[in-house]
């Protein structure tokens, strides 16, 4: 007996750790196979859009980067003795 126990009760521990935290339970409404499609297609478009901010963030900080060592090349370039200042490179990215 006690080892029937040991065994379902390490059974029900891993199929708990496995399971998330909170589930949400929708309506049945909501199940069908056009609200599904339509909500899958829209996480896609989400994903799809953080990629390509991420792909032009890393675009800007490679330009940033390309520009200072271009400007410290220079001979006749300003010293670069001022504090740097922080700038989003996304806002950099509407000059381009």
């Amino acid at each position: 007996k006690y080892l029937q126990y040991d065994f379902f009760s390490s059974a029900a521990h891993a199929v708990s750790n496995v399971l998330p935290e909170q589930m949400s339970f929708r309506p049945m409404t909501d199940m069908l196979p056009e609200c599904l499609q339509a909500q899958v297609e829209e996480k896609l478009n989400l994903s799809q859009d953080i990629e390509a901010a991420d792909a032009r963030e890393i675009f800007v900080q490679r330009l940033l980067q390309r520009l200072v060592s271009e400007n410290k090349d220079r001979p006749g370039a300003p010293a670069l003795s001022s504090p740097a200042i922080q700038v989003d490179p996304l806002s950099l990215s509407c000059l381009l």
